[in-house]
């Protein structure tokens, strides 16, 4: 009978011991909760098409810390690890005008998603020009054609 005691007294005092743990780790989790928050988003042009190899720079406003990535072949791209704080965006790519937005504010353990649309540049080409007369033309994708004389 002693025996069935003293086996008694060391189950509830280990159950005890496991109680009281758990209870410490719980609250020590509850202390490490991720605080930092993801800026990500899709760069496509104005016809909806993927941009691939676009440079995104995330910029802290307040730290000027900058994260420079590119987006993946289906125009991805994401920068996690971030702190809280207001953000500025800048895309760029290869004949697009570049896309600045600023004012993206991420609060403790947020995901910010951002789609980006890039308008084409349009080439410039002199095609003419003489004393005192140049006529300058814009090419776009569209084939949109714009013509500019300036006489001097």
């Amino acid at each position: 009978m002693r025996f069935t005691s003293f086996a008694s007294a060391i189950f509830h005092t280990s159950a005890r011991v496991s109680i009281i743990a758990a209870a410490m780790l719980a609250s020590v989790s509850a202390f490490a909760q991720e605080t930092r928050s993801t800026i990500l988003g899709t760069v496509k042009d104005q016809s909806g098409a993927i941009v691939a190899g676009a440079t995104v720079d995330v910029t802290n406003t307040e730290t000027n810390a900058t994260t420079k990535l590119s987006t993946n072949s289906s125009g991805y791209f994401e920068a996690p690890y971030l702190l809280p704080g207001v953000y500025s965006i800048t895309v760029t790519a290869q004949g697009f005008k570049r896309y600045v937005q600023q004012g993206y504010t991420l609060t403790v353990n947020s995901r910010q998603n951002i789609d980006v649309t890039l308008w084409d540049v349009p080439e410039t080409n002199i095609t003419s020009s003489n004393f005192g007369r140049v006529t300058t033309q814009w090419n776009t994708p569209r084939f949109i054609q714009f013509q500019l004389r300036y006489t001097f």
